[in-house]
């Protein structure tokens, strides 16, 4: 893939530069070939499964702060992955999902 080139959702993509690009770019390519009509929830479910801890951890972030509910289980299996980082990040996470689930009720 090419940067400008539409992944998922038809935003031209800038790969990242260094190490993680070839990463990146396998990601949007599997996006693309799997499912060619993915929801950015279905995105981000997809990256939360990644090999990449720092792209898990992104989405798991990400997710919360958009309050996705529906992928409060992919958030809560990073607890459980073998990492330095990412048991901590997915718990942060899930607080903000809960803190947002808490503002939307009290707000309904």
């Amino acid at each position: 893939m090419t940067a400008g080139a539409g992944p998922v959702g038809g935003a031209p993509v800038q790969p990242a530069p260094g190490a993680r690009r070839d990463e990146v770019i396998a990601i949007v390519d599997e996006l693309r070939s799997t499912e060619p009509a993915r929801s950015y929830a279905g995105t981000l479910a997809v990256i939360l499964e990644s090999s990449s801890e720092s792209l898990a951890a992104l989405a798991a972030y990400h997710a919360a702060e958009l309050g996705l509910t529906a992928l409060r289980p992919g958030i809560e299996a990073l607890r459980d992955r073998p990492s330095a980082f990412l048991p901590e990040i997915a718990a942060r996470a899930l607080e903000v999902l809960d803190q947002g689930q808490a503002e939307r009720a009290a707000n309904a």
